[in-house]
């Protein structure tokens, strides 16, 4: 106790009374609505209420999420057994209630259609609780209120028409289907903080935690609405057959199996058609798998970051867009690691996070260079951000904190035509060459070139000098356009040049030269066959540029 009174954690206060007020509730239900089912539907209401109490105690004593136990019996996480739970059984209320508009063939044609409709609903309902495809439908709040506004009007031109008895039903499913609502978009986006409030001879300290009671009453409101469709049930077909009992009992079972077998728990590179990887990261910052998107005035990574230790405090990263040949970085972009952005499971229940960035382009960004994208992992401390040295990893490394994700190649605006096509689809456009030179010299050549497709692999291109008079050979090799943009990031469309200093030897003999020049894989040094602009062969696939003099 204080001067000011006694002080109690918000959050545990608020928690305390909200639980105990849902307990009260389920107790009130059950003894009310119990009565009106059948045996198999007691046993699955009271089954799932069993779930939901076990699910609440294991997540207050696991605590605050710290490793993958206190994950999987966490309430407001994805792909949880809260998150299965409440699935099923908004899964159950739609299955229950095609049965309803199916069985009841009493009812009016357009109020068993109206129920069809409510049973399609709550089984999407069912899958958005797993998959959480709110989080894809732009102002989601929004439309999800329309559609309750909708179906609540529905639902109370359909209880007004409807006869006394069969009232009672409905209106507890409009309740259970008003808490979901409650929960789900109320709580979650409507409800005032409560922090550090002053009520007499108590006082709040910190804020309450809103996240616990959304979720709950999301569970709590389908178990309402499983109430109502089982009731109305056991009006419809008061003697259960096999076949139904068959079916209420198998169906949670068989969806929690759909649920399980769901992208959610396979490879990432199999949920996301993603670039695989296996970098660690001494934190225990893992990176599993990331996309890359290139366009006109951004460059767009996905990367799926795990944690080892289920700790991303002050942990943040940078991608940077790095010249290969300067080094130097044209585009950057630093930024938190957020735990609260798209959620997947790994292999191993490891939890993977999407971080999404778009790295702005600069406008005059270089074309036609080869450019790495690269990718660090680094804590805050203080004013200080230290990198994270890299423990492990199957991609390319600068350094020990620095990981090559990939390579991106900017190409220009215009195009060249052709003039001679190897068989790779790369075309010499053209060659500027002086006629003469000294021994001894710098000798620039320009070379001009274009492709008509996506290249995957690296070409040198050489130079061949051929003495008239003796038929003696000079020689001379390097890639096409130097170290800057190696022919494996060709494209189609690609124009670009470059300008080669030939170092001719001082003892270089006088006279005629033909010269000549082709490609050859850097691999298995074969060359590629190449056709002159009027579509005959080059003989031995080398290219005839003209006639160079040496003088003496």
């Amino acid at each position: 106790m204080t001067g000011s009174g006694i002080a109690v954690s918000a959050d545990s206060l608020v928690s305390f009374l909200f639980i105990s007020t849902y307990l009260c509730a389920s107790l009130v239900l059950c003894l009310k609505l119990l009565p009106r089912l059948s045996r198999s539907g007691k046993r699955l209401a009271s089954v799932m209420l069993a779930a939901q109490v076990i699910v609440i105690v294991m997540s207050l004593v696991t605590g605050p999420k710290g490793d993958f136990q206190a994950w999987l019996w966490s309430i407001g996480n994805e792909w949880t057994i809260e998150s299965v739970l409440s699935s099923t059984q908004f899964a159950l209320v739609g299955l229950v209630a095609l049965l309803i508009s199916w069985l009841d063939t009493a009812e009016r044609p357009w109020r068993r259609l109206y129920i069809a409709a409510t049973a399609m609903l709550f089984l999407f309902l069912g899958l958005d609780e797993y998959f959480a495809w709110k989080n894809y439908i732009y102002f989601w709040t929004v439309s999800y209120f329309a559609v309750g506004i909708l179906f609540a009007t529905f639902k109370l031109i359909v209880i007004e028409t409807s006869p006394g008895p069969a009232r009672q039903w409905l209106i507890v499913l409009v309740l259970g289907a008003a808490t979901v609502a409650l929960g789900g978009i109320v709580f979650d986006n409507f409800m005032p903080s409560i922090c550090d409030v002053n009520l007499g001879f108590i006082r709040l300290d910190g804020c309450a935690n809103y996240n616990l009671f959304e979720e709950l009453l999301e569970l709590f409101g389908g178990w309402i609405a499983a109430l109502a469709v089982l009731m109305r049930l056991k009006e419809v077909i008061p003697s259960e057959s096999a076949r139904v009992r068959w079916i209420l009992y198998t169906f949670p079972a068989l969806w929690i199996l759909l649920l399980l077998q769901s992208d959610a728990i396979h490879p990432l590179k199999d949920q996301m058609n993603c670039q695989p990887a296996a970098v660690e990261f001494e934190s225990g910052v893992a990176l599993p798998c990331y996309q890359t998107k290139l366009g006109a005035n951004h460059l767009t990574l996905n990367l799926y970051i795990s944690q080892r230790d289920w700790d991303f405090q002050q942990l943040g990263y940078s991608l940077n867009i790095v010249d290969q040949a300067s080094g130097e970085s044209i585009a950057s972009q630093d930024k938190m690691l957020n735990e609260q952005q798209e959620f997947y499971v790994t292999p191993g229940f490891a939890p993977a996070y999407r971080q999404w960035a778009a790295i702005p382009l600069p406008a005059n960004k270089p074309v036609n260079r080869a450019l790495s994208i690269v990718l660090s992992i680094w804590r805050k401390e203080g004013d200080k951000f230290p990198r994270q040295r890299i423990v492990a990893s199957d991609h390319q490394t600068i350094g020990d904190t620095q990981v090559v994700l990939g390579e991106v190649v900017f190409p220009p605006e215009t195009t060249s035509s052709a003039f001679g096509v190897f068989r790779n689809g790369f075309i010499l456009v053209a060659v500027e060459m002086p006629t003469t030179a000294q021994p001894g010299d710098r000798m620039p050549i320009t070379f001009f070139w274009a492709s008509e497709k996506d290249a995957n692999e690296d070409y040198s291109q050489f130079l061949h000098l051929r003495h008239e008079a003796s038929g003696e050979w000079w020689v001379y090799d390097q890639q096409p356009l130097g170290p800057r943009l190696p022919t494996r990031l060709w494209y189609s469309g690609f124009s670009d040049s470059e300008v080669w200093h030939v170092p001719l030897p001082d003892d270089l003999a006088p006279g005629r030269y033909e010269a000549f020049t082709g490609l050859y894989g850097m691999r298995g040094e074969q060359r590629v066959p190449v056709k002159s602009a009027g579509g005959q062969p080059w003989p031995n696939a080398r290219a005839r540029l003209g006639v160079l003099t040496i003088e003496s």
